[in-house]
């Protein structure tokens, strides 16, 4: 099969997307398919081979003032049908909601070829570009994000979740397009195999050799909840648990503080990011891995960690229980609660002569994640829908400027993208006001009618019949993102 990958990120990016889009691609190049991965062109030439995959990058948006790995990649439509052309793939799998992503999706139904989509994020679908904890993104952001992701999915033959909660989920958001929970997976050879002793391991990263490491490998972002890890530090009865954080995020320098604000200075060790080569010998160096986060749909280096043969502590929520057995490999705390998440790891520590026996568990509980099993999984649904839908040879179209500024797909997206922006615009400068700095919930005062406002455009949004009426439904929805943003007088 030709199979034609759409991502905003790919390796050497180590967050959880990038690392399963780089384990497909090579996984399917493995079995034999033709592969060709594209991607944006940032920090990247324009076309490489690295282990069999093409990777073919495209324009981009740099948005890495707002996220290290935040970018947007675009094309028109005569891009993309010439894109499509030149490879013929028989079936395009989208990884994220892109403008890209979007139009490949559009352009695809054209030429009648299948398009799989694989959704990524866990509730938090704002994360980590958002502040979680703002009432403006929470009741006015979040709500458009899932309309607009639910919109994207619902346009897709085939959606791919990495569980089945993350399944669920979008079920229950009001995905219709047929949901199939496939497991990111995980090299399982990788990680368990012999390694070095564990003292020569924990000399090497620079880790106490007498105590009981716990260890979280990961986005130090708001999200995964670190700060419940460290702020359970001082509630820990066992004076020889000592945590290991690794990895970097927009919440380094707030957790760092944290840990110097409640004195556990001593039991705490921050390693910033790791080589992927070296991520297995982290794990073995240390006894037990801690998964804070509670809006996991799937969380690779949990079964990183399981694969390594560890006991793991995990929130209990969202995915994290179909990996994290409670008392058999591992212990399941209350969410977001540091007392519970205190309790468990001294119950951890007591437990350490069981730690074998968790151990043999957690290496059982993975075995179903191995990663030969998400490329067989994937190739038969790849056949099935490449079945269901006859894919003809691609007509040659080079449409001219003014079909494409016609084409109301495009607008819808261009338009839609442009909500995005102001709204994330609105809510980081929100975020930064004096006010939200100060203790308590933050307070942002809008009106009932700047609501009544807002409802009524992205009813607009909704509605608006593109295709005969672009001019003055554009100025419609110029003139709603001008009253709302004097309302907000922004």
């Amino acid at each position: 099969m030709k199979i034609l990958i759409i991502s905003h990120t790919y390796l050497p990016a180590l967050n959880g997307q990038a690392v399963f889009t780089t384990n497909l691609a090579e996984g399917l190049v493995h079995q034999g398919h033709h592969v060709r991965v594209l991607v944006p062109a940032i920090d990247r030439p324009k076309f490489t081979l690295q282990n069999g995959v093409e990777i073919q990058t495209i324009s981009a948006i740099d948005l890495r003032f707002i996220h290290k790995d935040l970018s947007l990649a675009f094309a028109f439509q005569f891009q993309v049908d010439k894109l499509i052309l030149d490879f013929q793939p028989d079936l395009i799998h989208l990884q994220d909601p892109s403008p890209v992503s979007q139009t490949f999706l559009n352009v695809a139904k054209r030429h009648h070829i299948p398009v799989l989509a694989t959704h990524h994020p866990g509730p938090a679908i704002w994360a980590p570009y958002l502040p979680g904890n703002s009432s403006f993104v929470k009741k006015m952001v979040v709500p458009v994000i899932w309309s607009f992701f639910m919109h994207y999915l619902n346009k897709a033959d085939r959606v791919a979740a990495p569980s089945r909660a993350a399944g669920n989920m979008l079920e229950e958001h009001g995905v219709h397009t047929p949901v199939k929970p496939i497991s990111c997976g995980v090299h399982l050879e990788e990680f368990h195999k012999l390694r070095q002793n564990q003292l020569v391991l924990r000399e090497k990263f620079g880790l106490p050799l007498d105590k009981k490491l716990y260890v979280y490998v990961g986005r130090l972002d708001e999200e995964k909840k670190v700060d419940v890890l460290i702020k359970a530090l001082p509630l820990i009865k066992d004076s020889s648990i000592f945590l290991v954080i690794a990895g970097t995020g927009l919440k380094s320098q707030y957790l760092q503080d944290l840990v110097t604000s409640l004195k556990v200075d001593k039991k705490v060790t921050f390693l910033g990011n790791i080589q992927r080569e070296n991520v297995p010998d982290l794990y073995s160096a240390c006894d037990v891995f801690v998964m804070p986060g509670d809006v996991e749909s799937l969380s690779i280096s949990t079964l990183e960690a399981l694969a390594c043969g560890k006991p793991v502590i995990a929130a209990d929520a969202m995915a994290l229980p179909e990996m994290v057995h409670n008392r058999q490999n591992g212990f399941l705390f209350r969410s977001g609660d540091p007392n519970n998440l205190a309790l468990k790891m001294d119950w951890m520590s007591a437990s350490s002569g069981r730690w074998g026996e968790m151990s043999s568990a957690s290496l059982r509980i993975v075995k179903s994640h191995r990663f030969s099993n998400t490329i067989t999984a994937y190739e038969q649904l790849y056949n099935q829908m490449i079945a269901e839908k006859a894919v003809p040879e691609p007509t040659r179209f080079f449409p001219p400027l003014a079909r494409w500024l016609e084409n109301y797909h495009f607008l819808f997206t261009i338009v839609q993208w442009a909500a995005l922006v102001v709204i994330l615009i609105i809510s980081l400068i929100s975020q930064n006001r004096p006010v939200l700095a100060a203790p308590g919930e933050p307070v942002i005062n809008i009106n009932p009618e700047v609501i009544a406002d807002i409802k009524h455009f992205l009813n607009v949004l909704k509605q608006i019949d593109l295709p005969n009426h672009q001019a003055n439904g554009l100025q419609i929805i110029f003139q709603d993102f001008k009253i709302i943003l004097n309302s907000l007088k922004i």
